[in-house]
């Protein structure tokens, strides 16, 4: 079975649908080592114009998820400080499976939790102490996303809205990796984009 993946749109996004987002990124229940639900490989291909994906299905949620999709040319070489690059077709399904890695940062330093909580709340402190270990891969291959689809979607018939979600950090670090749009795709019946973009002095 095939389907389109609709073109992105851009409506406004309501705080509370912000909030469950960022609720969902830490929350508990089985997992895989990637930090997402327990999961199996879709049967069902995406079309889009740079060739066929394969996904995930979220046995947690009614969701499947395709995760690691190239949006652009691995920035290297001469391409380092350029604009981002249409990425290649592939000829093949490619498998979206696995996250990528995060673009190269330098995250807060928090080895030394009594210097940490003079410098962070407490609460912001837990925070980054889960978060941090998901930014620990690190490559200039980083400009992927992830998406996250409600697995009854038929977009033969209909499009779904579209949230992107943009991770914040000053443009200086995170990742759209460690947030799992799954739970908002599922109960809000809408496509949840996450992405990884360039910080610090190679996106300026």
């Amino acid at each position: 079975m095939r389907y389109r993946l609709p073109p992105v749109q851009c409506p406004g996004v309501l705080a509370g649908a912000v909030v469950l987002l960022l609720l969902s990124a830490f929350s508990g229940g089985s997992s895989t080592s990637s930090g997402l639900p327990t999961r199996k490989i879709s049967t069902r291909l995406a079309r889009t114009k740079y060739g066929l994906l394969r996904g995930v299905i979220l046995q947690q949620q009614p969701v499947e998820a395709f995760l690691g999709v190239p949006y652009a040319t691995a920035p290297l070489g001469s391409l380092r400080y350029m604009p981002p690059v249409t990425p290649s077709m592939w000829k093949t399904p490619r498998l979206c499976d696995t996250f990528s890695p995060v673009c190269p940062q330098r995250a807060p330093s928090i080895g030394n939790r009594t210097e940490a909580l003079l410098e962070f709340p407490r609460g912001r402190l837990v925070y980054l102490e889960k978060l941090l270990p998901l930014l620990a891969n690190q490559s200039e291959d980083c400009l992927y996303m992830n998406i996250y689809v409600p697995q009854e979607a038929d977009f033969d018939s209909a499009s779904l809205p579209t949230v992107v979600y943009v991770h914040g950090e000053s443009y200086e670090w995170n990742s759209g990796n460690p947030y799992d749009g799954s739970v908002l795709a599922a109960h809000g019946r809408l496509i949840v984009i996450t992405l990884n973009f360039r910080l610090g002095i190679l996106g300026e």
